[in-house]
């Protein structure tokens, strides 16, 4: 339909196309330009050089200067013809038409444009237009001046007056129709838009009037019919009802295609734009009319482009009637470019070229209404759906309800139950629906300081995981989340109630604050240690730093002086290397220092089930301090799987190898053995056994062995004293189990521990 009615209306346009075929030849075109204003016997006595010849008069955009054309029109005829010489555009402020003889004699002058009243137009139309009368066979000249702070489009037609006359007379019935056709649309969408109160419809009658009075505007017929007794309020007209355009244009896709919830950051972006555009007409008296129309020109060029990409991106993302809208836009642009074209010269001269926007403008109104009448139905299926749907939701919500894993009740204003499913009967220990409904009262059984928990209902509607204690049937205690929500009935509000059993979760976390305060409690301990263990470096460091400072002070006054000597500058040297060694040696000290620190904070990763022999040989076999010297033996039983922490047991073990080949091998020791064995003391239960031969452990130091900062080489910066007490936060913590330490020829470890069986998981 669309298509046909474009068709149509070329067709009529094309066919009334009356530019050729003229009896009057124009043997000669030319311009020139000023910068400033200039008098009719100035121009006339310029030279040739100064014009410019031209085969048609074109478009040259925004100029604040003035144009002179030179116009010699030759009757080729036997007979005298009067001619109409009508210009393309309709809003030039001020035309000056002078007819000159060939001789140079000023035979008349006619005074035009839209900064004028109509009093000087001779011909019937809304361009600037005059009537000359040319004797048979001979030539008239015709200068004339176009001064405008609008589009200085210079395209000039020449008809005879029957032409003129059926130009006129198809143009009126051509607008006619155009200004019927937005109206009607305008009429129609805001009758919908009342009804239905939506925001859409509004904007579209907002765009659709706005673009008319543009039109109306642009076209010359509001000034011709309107206010042609007022010939300044056009020029102020246009810029500001350019700039008004953009809010509609802006407006109807916002609301249309739901632009903020479908893109939230584009809606940011048009609301941004409305405002410059507020602000561009409340500016134009300030920066002047010229500056106006040229600043509106390019806003409205950069905005076309920016809501044709944002329509190419919405129609991509799927967004309904995205399509269609785009489309629509593409029209307009299309016709819009295509009358900058035809006004530039690149395109023949017609009343199709010329009302090219006007057209597209229209084909996308209709194309517009047309979308919001799809929108309509779109409304009806998709509410039609929803009926559906909700019946479907309905039951698939009992169905739900009746076998949720959590409680679900609705109770009135005053507490009364008006339903609960089976699974909060269960929880609260009742037998049955009904009896559940005769004796649990939720205000005084759960929402006990219902009163503020209402102020929030009525405040927010809800109030989400708000932790309450119930006690059940059977007077046992059950820790819930609670998260309420606010519904409106069809005769009085109700609540709606979820309730979840959190009880094994808030024991869990009652141990685990238990935990925190222990670890708490370890970590007093272990800063006092590393502030102990990094001070004595630390402070080294400081001293040596301070004195290499003082060595470069020296050096530089000697060099300074000229009195530095090659074997001051020698010892210097000496010095410094010395000093930065004991520099570095610290340095490293403090940093394997924290590196071990770091690790004690060793928490739990995955709990897998794992092959224990397995594990624990990769564990031994793989140490990095392991030699060939040193016997290894692994005692588990191949086929034990358990599920518990393979980082720990890596942790435990390479603690422990260490321990023995730091402390307890010498280096004279020939025979160094290590051993691992690992028992079943009961169901889940095992007992960890690591023993070595080497010098094993004082008594004095055993009882403390597990504490931080227990070392038997404190001098060394490898050994912090924090194996043992690692191994210990991590059976305590981790492993949930028990580490001691036996007095015997060697080192001799007891792990006991608790660990599901576990299964091969290949």
């Amino acid at each position: 339909m669309i298509v046909r009615l474009l068709c149509m209306l070329c067709w009529m346009l094309l066919s009334f196309n009356t530019l050729a075929n003229s009896p009057v030849v124009v043997v000669d075109r030319a311009y020139t330009y000023s910068e400033t204003a200039q008098t009719f016997s100035s121009i006339q006595s310029l030279k040739q050089d100064a014009w410019v010849e031209v085969a048609r008069f074109t478009n040259h955009g925004f100029k604040n200067g003035e144009f002179w054309l030179r116009v010699v029109l030759e009757n080729q005829s036997q007979d005298t013809q009067s001619v109409i010489y009508r210009f393309a555009y309709a809003l030039h402020d001020e035309v000056d038409f002078y007819q000159v003889s060939l001789s140079g004699e000023l035979k008349k002058t006619w005074l035009q444009g839209d900064m004028r009243d109509q009093s000087d137009h001779n011909v019937m139309d809304k361009h600037a237009a005059i009537n000359i009368t040319i004797p048979a066979n001979s030539r008239q000249l015709l200068y004339i001046r176009v001064a405008s702070k609008n589009a200085l489009v210079l395209t000039a037609d020449l008809f005879s007056k029957f032409e003129h006359e059926k130009n006129v007379h198809f143009e009126a019935i051509f607008s006619s129709m155009i200004y019927g056709v937005l109206l009607v649309m305008a009429l129609y969408n805001l009758g919908l838009a009342i009804s239905l109160m939506d925001k859409a419809y509004f904007s579209y009658v907002l765009y659709v009037l706005t673009f008319t009075t543009f039109v109306l505007t642009l076209s010359g017929d509001g000034y011709y019919y309107f206010w042609n007794n007022s010939p300044h309020f056009n020029q102020y007209l246009l810029p500001v009802i350019s700039g008004l355009l953009i809010i509609p244009s802006l407006l109807f896709p916002y609301y249309l295609l739901n632009i903020k919830r479908n893109a939230p950051f584009i809606a940011k972006m048009y609301k941004g734009f409305m405002v410059v555009a507020m602000l561009f007409v409340f500016s134009i008296p300030i920066i002047g009319v010229a500056n106006a129309v040229v600043l509106v020109n390019s806003l409205s060029s950069i905005l076309s482009l920016i809501i044709l990409s944002v329509g190419f991106y919405l129609t991509y993302k799927g967004v309904p009637l995205a399509g269609w809208y785009t489309f629509a836009w593409l029209i307009l642009l299309l016709g819009l470019s295509v009358l900058s074209v035809s006004s530039l010269g690149f395109m023949d001269s017609n009343l199709l070229t010329r009302n090219a926007g006007l057209l597209g403008g229209v084909i996308e109104a209709i194309i517009l209404s047309l979308v919001l009448a799809q929108r309509i139905s779109q409304e009806k299926r998709e509410k039609m759906l929803a009926v559906q749907e909700s019946a479907q939701n309905k039951k698939l919500f009992q169905e739900i309800f009746n076998q949720a894993p959590v409680g679900i009740m609705r109770f009135n204003s005053s507490g009364e139950l008006v339903t609960i499913n089976p699974a909060l009967v269960k929880m609260l220990g009742y037998d049955s629906v009904h009896q559940a409904m005769e004796n649990y009262h939720v205000l005084d059984q759960l929402l006990t300081d219902y009163r503020d928990i209402n102020r929030e209902l009525i405040e927010n509607g809800k109030v989400l995981d708000k932790q309450m204690s119930i006690t059940t049937v059977n007077e046992n205690i059950l820790h819930c989340s609670v998260s309420l929500h606010l519904h409106q009935g069809a005769n009085e509000q109700y609540v709606e109630a979820y309730l979840t059993d959190i009880t094994e979760r808030v024991e869990n976390t009652n141990v685990k604050e238990f935990m925190e305060q222990e670890r708490h409690t370890s970590m007093e301990h272990l800063v006092t240690g590393v502030a102990h263990e990094i001070n004595t470096p630390l402070g080294v460091n400081i001293t040596s730093v301070s004195h290499i400072k003082e060595l470069l002070s020296e050096v530089s006054d000697d060099l300074k002086n000229n009195t530095l000597t090659k074997k001051k500058f020698a010892h210097f040297v000496d010095d410094a290397h010395q000093l930065l060694q004991i520099v570095t040696h610290n340095l490293n000290k403090m940093s394997n220092l924290v590196r071990r620190f770091k690790m004690v904070s060793m928490g739990k990763t995955d709990k897998i089930s794992l092959n224990f022999k397995q594990q624990l040989e990769q564990s031994v076999f793989n140490h990095h301090l392991i030699e060939e010297d040193i016997q290894l033996e692994v005692k588990c039983d191949g086929q034990v799987y358990i599920e518990t922490y393979p980082a720990a047991w890596d942790i435990i073990i390479e603690q422990l190898v260490e321990n023995s080949v730091v402390h307890g091998f010498s280096d004279q020791q020939e025979d160094k053995t290590i051993s691992i064995e690992v028992t079943s003391i009961g169901e889940h239960h095992w007992r960890f056994q690591y023993r070595d031969n080497g010098s094993g452990v004082d008594a004095a130091v055993l009882q403390k062995a597990f504490n931080p900062f227990i070392t038997t080489k404190r001098s060394s910066s490898e050994h912090a004293g924090l194996g043992l007490y690692r191994i210990y936060n991590l059976v305590q913590r981790v492993l949930k189990g028990e580490v001691t330490l036996e007095q015997d020829k060697g080192f001799h470890l007891v792990l006991e521990f608790s660990a599901p069986q576990g299964t091969n998981a290949s």
